[in-house]
């Protein structure tokens, strides 16, 4: 307990009684200067009553006259002013200008220790200042007993319960081995009788319904039936201190008043009260016994660490040498002349290089995922200089693009599971995810060496930083362990932790080490050398990590964090500014909930439901009002990590919290391990586990990271299991050059550009895709690369090439995300917009068929595919606007025209025009996405609203650069696919004009529309989705 909070306490008091008359007097004091403080800041400036006393009749927080005596609070107050007391100016209020805002107040006893303990209560981030929502709350303060702080803690900041869960294992294991009895614990009969008396019949009747294993849900994670349950705790930490009730969460809860009163809408009886305060005072005796107190015996694990240490992915990195055939005259590099020998070893032989129009759209895509354009086309194709010199001036321009990191940071997403909603049950939002991808973008962009990279992910909080730009770079990056699906509703802060810790534990092994450590988890792995023990080495490492994803508390969401401060030093771009009176509209009704709310009066059974609604639309609203500065500005902030309190964890005999058995020490899997890992000394141990992958002498992070890079070019990696590289997984097909490559990569100071380069640059990339019979016979999956793989583009490079066709296309970076601007928005109203966007579409399209139904067809312009249109969608947007969201339908969507790697990435609701094309889960780790070909796709592109939309404005834009129908459809052909028709090619499109004509009269109207048939039919095309 602070000191400054024990002197307003009593410290040895008789029960029932205060032995200090100073701490009442201070208590007296303190609350006399909050009512005072509270009226002064929560009314506006000139109004004369404005220090008029408030009607005690009509306070919500009365109590009954049989009470003990209590200090009158003045009940909830507005949201303060922070004008009366920012006096710099700076937007926030620091110690000295508190405490000289008091000081203007009349004086009372122990001043400065008031000050002291107010500022420290309202600063619940703890940096020192009060923004707006931190000094609001200094109205909500209620009544409080002289004797003891009955604040509620769940709302305060979350503690690791490892910590003292593990010691209860070790203390109460180590006293059940003791052999002599004089060392185990001694509990008297008075003390275990008067638990049985007083204290659990209490438990039993009052709390077990929510708090015990009967519970239908589990509240606050807190178990009261087992005697673990009470010490350990549940969200707020250990439930009983003892010695030391003023610190016991369950006696604050059991005194509380309304708003936090244990039991709900019932105040236990005096005597109650004081036989639990002196219980806890003597030591909080619980003669229980539970299985779960002691570590239980885990069976020997039958693993073999040497043996496993035999595959060959847990061998060192070789020091291989390039192999010079002397019949070679077709290799150009030394990649190919491992792919040569590999070859011809089998009896196969390279195909024709690709011509120079197929090779500058093969790399471009690869290298930007854009089409190149007709001028790229024709500068490479009439480049005099030889096809090496040609391409390596193409490849250095496209690397030093930035759309480069677009397109690459795409892929790494992939293996990060991006994603801007939690998934799950709940689905709730990630409004700064956006943050995360850009960090991403910007480090393939600045080709950021990978060790940097992934050191800067897994603990970038804990990173030395030179100014304030590289420290959120830091802080940013460790987003990467927050983005991943997580499922808030559960109550059991233990359990919480330990699905979190799972999630980025197999994030972390198959996108990091292409392994499946999280197999792990309930017994030692059934294929690979990786232990439980193993596991929970890990698995101690990310539970004593606190993660910061966001969330609002209600009852779906009984787990949320705040978010990661940003220095404010820094001019950060605002993805979603409030309208002009934004903010001031979301205080309006703020202060509309928080009246309705006292309007229903104290809670009781009648009204309870009522009254959790309502406190679930104030928390929303809070949330919402926090997100922001008080000009309608956003705050800096992101998701990441930070250490909290650490600890070890136990085993869990079949992954199960009641049944622990040793102790694993944070830690790395032994196979993996080396001779000299780091060890953890202090802290969660994610420094060390940074430098641990990192380290040139592990044989798995360059291996893997080659391998996703060479997949990505050829369309099958030298692994063709990139995300498992145990022993179900593939063998490399080139060893040796996976070998080479993976210390050329390091050498190159894990340079992620080189080493594209490199590989694009080689002859084996140059193949032509064209198919030899004899050889498909002999390697059908074209394992040694005798030709070019053909590939289908991703759903983005589909998606923005239709952008770059019709020139729409937006190369600039879009500010945040949809789900910035609707930070705070309840989930289910989120869902809600995002799924009337689609609906908007689809009704668009309705009216596109029944038009061209009656012979008519709405050309560019038409304005039929607005996506908000009709009486519901824009009674949407008026409830947007209760948000402080000031939008018009035509901009509440901005990433539309920019390119897909800002489109929202929410779980389960995935944008169609990535959906049809496979994008993958985002919340699973995606080294390799599928390729399907189904007839939903055809669909697609004839029908979606997006699809249409972008073959009209293809349709104005020809209109514009081509006098001749034969110049359109040379500049069609151009713009979708990347060359000229051929002569039956132009003469299907000649015909097909003239049919159109024929069937439709020649008005202006009716060509365009024409014209947009045929962009259509182009994106229809395989060839048009598929490379080579």
């Amino acid at each position: 307990m602070r000191r400054s909070d024990r002197e307003f306490r009593s410290k040895s008091a008789p029960r029932g009684r205060y032995s200090s008359s100073r701490a009442l007097s201070t208590s007296i004091a303190l609350f006399g200067v909050v009512a005072l403080v509270t009226v002064v800041i929560a009314q506006p400036p000139g109004q004369n009553d404005r220090f008029k006393r408030e009607n005690p009749s009509n306070s919500n927080d009365q109590r009954s006259t049989n009470r003990r005596p209590s200090i009158q609070g003045t009940g909830r107050g507005r949201a303060p002013n922070i004008r009366f007391l920012d006096t710099n100016r700076n937007g926030t209020v620091d110690k000295p200008e508190f405490v000289r805002f008091l000081s203007r107040m009349r004086q009372t006893p122990n001043q400065a220790q008031v000050a002291d303990f107010l500022f420290r209560r309202l600063d619940s981030d703890g940096d020192g200042s009060l923004d707006t929502r931190e000094l609001s709350k200094f109205g909500q303060l209620r009544q409080q007993r002289p004797e003891g702080n009955n604040r509620r803690r769940s709302n305060g900041p979350r503690q690791n319960p490892f910590p003292a869960f593990v010691s209860l294992l070790e203390r109460n294991s180590s006293q059940v081995t003791t052999t002599t009895s004089t060392k185990t614990q001694t509990l008297s009969t008075e003390q275990t009788e008067f638990f049985k008396a007083k204290i659990r019949p209490v438990l039993e009747a009052k709390c077990y319904n929510c708090h015990s294993s009967a519970a239908p849900q589990l509240r606050g994670g807190l178990r009261v039936d087992m005697k673990h349950g009470l010490l350990t705790g549940g969200e707020s930490g250990p439930a009983v201190i003892a010695g030391d009730p003023d610190e016991s969460p369950l006696y604050l809860a059991l005194i509380g008043d309304s708003y936090s009163q244990m039991p709900p809408n019932e105040r236990l009886p005096d005597s109650v009260l004081d036989d639990f305060k002196y219980w806890i005072q003597n030591g909080a005796v619980d003669p229980r016994v539970d299985a779960m107190l002691f570590l239980q015996k885990q069976s020997q694990s039958e693993i073999n660490i040497e043996e496993g240490r035999e595959h060959w992915s847990f061998q060192p990195i070789r020091d291989v040498q390039t192999p010079r055939s002397s019949d070679d005259r077709w290799s150009q590099s030394d990649i190919d002349h491992f792919v040569w020998d590999a070859m011809t070893e089998v009896g196969l032989h390279p195909v024709a290089d690709a011509d120079r129009r197929t090779l500058i759209r093969r790399v471009t895509f690869d290298l930007i995922g854009l089409p190149p354009t007709p001028a790229d086309i024709k500068a490479f194709v009439s480049d005099s200089q030889s096809i090496d010199q040609a391409i390596a001036t193409v490849v250095d321009r496209l690397l030093d693009s930035p759309q480069f990191g677009e397109r690459w940071g795409r892929h790494w997403l992939d293996v990060a599971r991006y994603g801007e909603s939690s998934g799950k049950d709940v689905n709730f939002s990630y409004p700064n995810a956006w943050r995360y991808r850009d960090y991403v973008v910007d480090a393939f962009n600045d080709d950021k060496p990978y060790d940097d990279f992934l050191r800067e992910q897994i603990a970038g909080d804990l990173l030395r930083a030179s100014n304030d730009a590289e420290r959120a770079e830091h802080l940013i990056a460790t987003g990467y362990l927050a983005v991943g699906t997580r499922s808030p509703n559960e109550s059991d802060l233990k359990k919480f932790l330990l699905e979190n810790a799972d999630e980025q534990i197999d994030a972390l092994s198959r996108g990091l080490l292409g392994l499946t450590i999280a197999c792990a988890r309930c017994h030692d792995h059934k294929f690979d050398p990786i232990r439980q023990s193993d596991y929970y080495a890990l698995a101690g490492i990310f539970t004593s990590t606190e993660t910061l994803f966001g969330g609002v508390r209600g009852p779906q969401v009984r787990q949320a964090t705040e978010f990661v401060s940003l220095p404010t030093s820094l001019d950060f771009p605002d993805p979603a500014p409030l309208a002009d009176d934004g903010y001031a509209i979301l205080e309006e009704r703020l202060e509309e909930l928080r009246k309705e709310r006292q309007e229903l009066g104290p809670r009781n059974s009648q009204n309870q439901q009522a009254n959790r609604r309502i406190s679930i639309r104030i928390s929303q609203a809070e949330a919402r009002l926090a997100a922001y500065n008080e000009d309608g500005s956003s705050k800096h902030r992101a998701m990441g990590a930070r250490d909290w309190q650490p600890s070890d964890l136990p085993i869990l005999i079949r992954g199960d919290l009641d049944k622990p058995a040793e102790i694993a020490v944070r830690g790395f899997p032994e196979v993996l391990r080396g001779e000299h890992p780091p060890q953890i000394r202090r802290g969660s141990g994610r420094l060390e586990l940074a430098e641990w992958l990192t380290d040139p002498d592990h044989p798995l992070t360059s291996r893997v990271m080659v391998n996703r890079i060479w997949q990505k070019l050829f369309g099958r990696g030298i692994v063709s299991t990139p995300d498992d590289f145990g022993t179900t997984g593939e063998s490399p097909s080139h060893p040796e050059l996976l070998d080479y490559l993976s210390q050329r990569f390091m050498d190159n100071d894990w340079s992620t550009k080189q080493l594209i380069r490199d590989i694009v640059l080689s002859r084996v990339y140059r193949l032509s895709a064209d198919n030899r019979p004899q050889f498909a016979e002999i390697d059908p999956d074209n394992r040694w690369l005798w030709r070019h793989r053909p590939k289908r583009l991703e759903a983005e490079a589909i998606r923005d090439a239709m952008l770059f066709a019709s020139g729409e296309l937006r190369l600039n970076r879009p500010v945040g995300s949809a789900m910035a601007r609707f930070e705070g928005v309840p989930t289910q109203f989120l869902q809600f917009v995002l799924a009337g966007q689609e609906q908007a579409r689809a009704s668009a399209m309705r009216l596109e068929t029944e038009l061209q139904n009656r012979g008519r067809r709405y050309g560019p312009g038409s304005n039929t595919t607005s996506r908000f249109s009709g009486r519901t969608n824009f009674g949407m947007l008026r409830q947007l606007r209760q948000y402080g969201i000031n939008t018009s339908a035509d901009t509440l969507f901005p990433e539309q025209n920019h390119r897909s790697i800002y489109l929202p990435v929410v779980r389960g609701q995935v944008n169609e025009a990535l959906a049809a094309f496979d994008f993958p889960d985002p919340a699973l780790v995606t080294g390799q996405r599928d390729t399907t070909t189904v007839a939903t796709q055809a669909l697609y592109t004839l029908n979606d609203t997006f699809v249409i939309q972008q073959s009209e404005k293809m349709a104005v834009r020809l209109g514009k650069h081509a006098s001749t129908y034969d110049d359109g459809i040379d500049l069609a052909f151009e713009w979708t696919l990347g060359r000229q028709p051929n002569a039956r090619e132009k003469k299907l499109a000649k015909d097909f004009f003239e049919d159109w004509g024929r069937e439709s009269s020649n008005s202006r109207q009716a060509i365009l529309g024409a014209w947009a048939a045929f962009s259509q039919s182009l994106f229809a095309t395989a060839e048009f989705r598929q490379l080579d």
